[in-house]
Parts: structure tokens; C-alpha cells; sequence
């Protein structure tokens, strides 16, 4: 569960880097993933963060990636190391077309929606990313990015350990990145 949600949040920072259709991007500050997931009956919600993500732009596209044995995911490291397989797959991708994203003006906010391709555990899938983002000069700052996504749509198992399960569902949020025009 927590490699599933370690994959999310990455995904989720990934897709915040992508916020403008002509500068070219190049990351300045990592910001702050965090992933959340639920186990039940009674365990509740459990978490876990990262400062891993890397931000190139491709053609017309603008791809994310961190590495999954970057997550911090506490005593359910084990775990999610496991369910996720980082051995075989220890990347976790986000890939945005930029002229898709909103772009503020200067000294401007703008929130949007935007849909990604997640690519984990070897599976590429669709995600829908809200975020937020201002302007400041030639300085792009992703104040907030958020998606969730159902980590066994990947070919991953549900996580169940002494049996308490996972929820499938994983909340990933990204906050404080800058990118700065080349």
C-alpha cells in the first residue's frame, strides 16, 4: 500500500511540474510530496513523504519521475517495497502535454484540472491531476497538486497484511515546487 501510494504522490508531483504551453522548464526546487492511504477495519489512515522528483521537458510533453526507494513511508516501508516491486520497477512516471496547463500571468494565481499518464509497476494509466499554481517573473510555483489513483488498476495486488487491507484508492498531494524558465 504504501509503495502504491509513494507511486501516487511522485505521479502527482510529476504532474505539477507541467504548468506552462511555452517556456521551457527546468526544475529549481523539489518540493513536498505526501501520499495517504487507508487500511481496514480500524487501523485508519497511514502516510508517508518524499522530496525525490525529477522534472525534464520531452517534445511536447513535460515528464516527471522519482524513485520509489525515495518514499518514506515509515514502518510500512517493507511493505510497500514488496507490493510495489521497486526492485523490478523502482521508477514511478507522470507524463503531462504542457499545452494542456493553465499558465497565470505575472504576480497571477490559477487553479485547473488536467489529465496525466501515471506509468507504475510497469502499467501506464490515466490520472486526473488538480492544482494550483502562481507566477512570479519567469518563476512557475506549484502551490498545491493533487490526484488520487487505485493502485491495483496497475497490476498490483491489494495489500493485506495479518488480514487488514489496504483501500485501493491512494490521495497523493504535491506542494511548494518551482520551475524556472530556461
Amino acid at each position: 500500500m504504501f509503495r502504491r501510494t509513494s507511486v501516487a504522490a511522485f505521479a502527482v508531483l510529476l504532474t505539477t511540474f507541467a504548468l506552462g504551453a511555452d517556456a521551457r522548464w527546468n526544475c529549481v526546487e523539489k518540493g513536498r510530496i505526501k501520499v495517504e492511504a487507508v487500511a481496514k477495519p480500524a487501523l485508519g489512515a497511514f502516510s508517508g513523504e518524499s522530496k525525490d522528483v525529477d522534472a525534464k521537458e520531452d517534445g511536447d510533453d513535460v515528464v516527471f519521475t522519482s524513485a520509489l526507494s525515495k518514499l518514506d513511508m515509515g514502518v510500512r516501508q517493507k511493505h510497500m517495497s514488496q507490493a510495489f516491486e521497486i526492485d523490478k520497477h523502482p521508477k514511478v512516471k507522470l507524463v503531462i502535454e504542457k499545452s494542456k496547463l493553465k499558465v497565470p500571468e505575472d504576480q497571477k494565481r490559477v487553479s485547473g484540472e488536467v489529465t496525466g499518464k501515471l506509468t507504475l509497476h510497469g502499467v501506464e494509466r490515466p490520472v486526473k491531476v488538480k492544482y494550483t499554481v502562481s507566477r512570479t517573473g519567469s518563476d512557475y510555483h506549484i502551490k498545491e497538486a493533487k490526484f488520487t489513483f487505485n493502485y491495483t488498476k496497475f497490476k498490483i495486488e491489494q495489500i493485506c497484511k495479518v488480514g487488514v487491507c489496504v483501500e485501493p484508492d491512494v490521495s497523493v498531494t504535491v506542494t511548494n515546487v518551482k520551475l524556472r524558465d530556461k
